[in-house]
């Protein structure tokens, strides 16, 4: 199985490298996966000043990116963008802004939190879900922000035509 230099992977146990060329980890270690061998990683850990070393595959977790769902990149997209409009408005002291904006923030982390989680039932996360996509909307229309994200493709309506906001559509589903 080849991996993607973009796939996270973390430590799942420690090792002390006590091979030659082995690079220690400890639990939680981010790692950069360069090759693989049959029972062996080599690459990097940004902790150990980017050392270059090989460890054991069964020490590490590697998180698969086609599982993730489409509304909780949405909420990291959204936060991300979002951030900046709240540095913002913290410099330029517009309180009531950035307060109303924080809250809005802190309750689309904990509901991606709360689906990242996988302990809720498929009601649950549809509605939730649907609660989350309202508060961006929300937040979106708030900010007068009249360009959209959606699966990581800007969308203007008010400037792509309808034969693009068409395409992307259906490219999307």
């Amino acid at each position: 199985m080849k991996y993607s230099l973009k796939n996270p992977t973390k430590s799942i146990h420690n090792w002390h490298g006590d091979v030659k060329f082995g690079l220690p980890l400890d639990v939680g270690d981010s790692v950069e996966i360069l090759e693989e061998c049959p029972k062996w990683f080599r690459g990097t850990c940004p902790r150990k000043s980017r050392a270059v070393g090989i460890f054991p595959k069964t020490y590490i977790h590697v998180k698969d990116l086609t599982k993730v769902d489409p509304v909780v990149a949405e909420c990291t997209q959204v936060l991300r963008e979002w951030s900046e409009i709240w540095k913002k408005l913290f410099v330029d002291r517009e309180t009531y802004k950035f307060n109303t904006l924080r809250k809005v923030m802190f309750s689309i982390l904990e509901s991606r939190r709360e689906l990242l989680g996988a302990t809720l039932t498929q009601d649950q996360t549809l509605e939730l879900q649907m609660t989350v996509v309202s508060k961006i909307d929300w937040g979106n229309s708030s900010k007068r922000v009249e360009v959209y994200t959606l699966h990581s493709i800007r969308i203007c309506p008010e400037k792509d035509s309808d034969y693009t906001l068409h395409f992307i559509y259906v490219s999307i589903t």
